[in-house]
């Protein structure tokens, strides 16, 4: 749950937990199309659990999200929700971090060469 964390540290937490699990999967393909299969499988999953877990506040941009066809990259959703989040603490008068508005910077990047 995200809670009273932002989403840049929400994110990141998820992040850290699915490397970490990662570490555990040991998995051999006899076949490409299986591996790039299991990959989006995996991409889809962890869009929906970052998503399912975020705050109620962010709930209409979080739909937003989930009624793209098809369904964003991790990095591009977290991108969408970190803008709208953004957007509120200003109209609230509020100022992203500077830690935060880096990781923003460079996940931005990180989807503009994918």
């Amino acid at each position: 749950m995200q809670e009273n964390m932002s989403v840049t540290s929400y994110y990141n937490m998820m992040k850290s937990s699915w490397q970490e699990l990662d570490l555990f999967y040991d998995l051999e393909w006899s076949c490409a199309d299986n591996s790039a299969q299991y990959q989006r499988t995996v991409e889809k999953d962890h869009v929906m659990k970052f998503l399912v877990n975020l705050n109620k506040d962010l709930d209409e941009v979080k739909d937003s999200v989930l009624e793209k066809e098809p369904l964003p990259s991790i990095n591009k959703g977290f991108s969408k929700i970190k803008r709208e989040e953004s957007c509120k603490g200003v109209m609230m008068g509020k100022n992203m971090s500077n830690n935060e508005n880096s990781t923003l910077n460079a996940t931005n990047k990180t989807t503009a060469a994918a």
